[in-house]
């Protein structure tokens, strides 16, 4: 054998090898998803899950990533022709693409905490739920709540207004949390809120209900008043319309949300439900973030990789003789963009 076929023989099994590895690593991350997609699935049919709106930056990033694939697959095909000028374009747009990719999933985590959807909270709101035992007057005229609506006498309360009071519950909640200070100086001209039917007034910078001064159990119920509505949460940590914007389930059976309570089968849920559902997370949203972010950090490795082609392809180190690393690359790009394609499929379909 000569000394240029031994050469050629140990590029050979150099390339074999960093192949195996590849496969090796997708292999692995394969296992690591199928099992997180199996505990999604066991926990889906054994406690109340909330089916909610996606994002629409999910499904455009699901296109961007689509396309990426596509780019890199051209990279590929240009450098086994030696076109490096086209090299250099389809890897530079795979890259600018695999950013926005990663952008747009961070701008749908942004609408996801908007809409109440946290990677760790509760369903239901248990403290401070308007009219439990606060509620606010507008003009001496009490404001009502069915949930969505804040009305008066049967009329919506304007969105002006609203925003008004929540601007004001977020300035009284600051002064309860940090244990004092000035209360809003404009709180009782225009909203006053009542405890049990009993007026909440101020006097000497402290609040009064009827001619007795705050009790602690009545402040801490205040302050998860305020600070929910200054949120914008209502009867749960996901806003929205029920049954439009989202909606739960338990062990598959959809439930009903009727008069602020929420029913299965046209019957209120029983006590035992009620304490299991206000000890539950919404784990629906923690897996989303859970196993999107989790891809997100797998294919971060893949654009630093990208970076370092992109690099070599400007020196035009990357040529039909020198190919290994590039299609190791598009073999790792390809997968995270059937991995991500699976995940929203999956994430959807069983959601």
């Amino acid at each position: 054998m000569s000394e240029e076929q031994e050469e050629k023989g140990y590029e050979n099994s150099i390339a074999k090898a960093k192949k195996n590895l590849i496969y090796f690593g997708i292999f692995g991350i394969v296992m690591f998803f199928a099992g997180l997609s199996s505990a999604y699935i066991v926990l889906l049919g054994d406690t109340f899950w909330v089916s909610f709106k996606w994002p629409v930056e999910f499904w455009i990033s699901t296109g961007v990533l689509i396309v990426s694939s596509g780019t890199v697959f051209l990279a590929l095909k240009a450098a086994k022709s030696d076109n490096h000028k086209m090299l250099k374009v389809h890897l530079g747009l795979t890259l600018l693409l695999g950013l926005i990719f990663t952008l747009l999933q961070f701008q749908g985590y942004r609408k996801l905490t908007e809409g109440g959807n946290f990677f760790v909270s509760n369903i239901i709101v248990v403290d401070g739920k308007y009219d439990d035992y606060y509620y606010y007057t507008l003009n001496n005229e009490k404001i009502e709540f069915d949930g969505y609506d804040y009305t008066i006498n049967g009329e919506k309360v304007s969105a002006d207004e609203i925003e008004q009071m929540r601007k004001l519950s977020g300035e009284i909640s600051q002064v309860l949390k940090n244990g004092g200070g000035e209360i809003p100086s404009d709180y009782g001209k225009k909203f006053l809120m009542f405890y049990e039917n009993k007026p909440v007034t101020v006097s000497e910078g402290k609040f009064y209900i009827g001619e007795d001064e705050i009790g602690n159990d009545q402040e801490f119920r205040m302050q998860s008043f305020t600070m929910n509505l200054s949120r914008g949460f209502g009867d749960f940590f996901i806003k929205g319309r029920y049954g439009e914007d989202f909606y739960l389930n338990f062990r598959g059976i959809k439930l009903d949300y009727i008069d602020r309570e929420l029913q299965s089968d046209g019957k209120k849920l029983t006590v035992g439900l009620m304490n299991k559902l206000v000890d539950t997370r919404n784990l629906a949203s923690t897996f989303l973030y859970l196993l999107s972010a989790l891809h997100v950090l797998h294919l971060l490795g893949g654009l630093i990789y990208l970076i370092v082609l992109f690099r070599k392809s400007l020196k035009n180190s990357i040529n039909s003789n020198n190919i290994v690393g590039l299609k190791n690359g598009a073999i790792y790009w390809h997968f995270m963009d059937a991995l991500w394609l699976y995940l929203i499929l999956f994430l959807n379909f069983i959601h």
